[in-house]
């Protein structure tokens, strides 16, 4: 989420260098950032609108056996 809002502010106002500087994070985070493949997460998330809008998919969730 950081990350994507440094992109956005870097191609609007400030230099890349100060908005890292702002957020405490590295040029080289933001790149390498910008390089990674969307997370299996992420690609379900982009295609749940695409299945069905009106009802979410249910995310699988871990439960302790008492």
């Amino acid at each position: 989420m950081m990350f994507r809002i440094i992109g956005e502010k870097k191609a609007k106002e400030l230099s890349l260098a100060r908005i890292c500087a702002l957020f405490g994070v590295s040029a080289s985070g933001f790149y390498a950032w910008k390089r990674r493949k969307p997370s299996l997460r992420q690609l379900d998330d982009m295609a749940r609108p695409l299945l069905s809008p009106q009802a979410p998919l249910p995310r699988q969730r871990f439960r302790s056996i008492p």
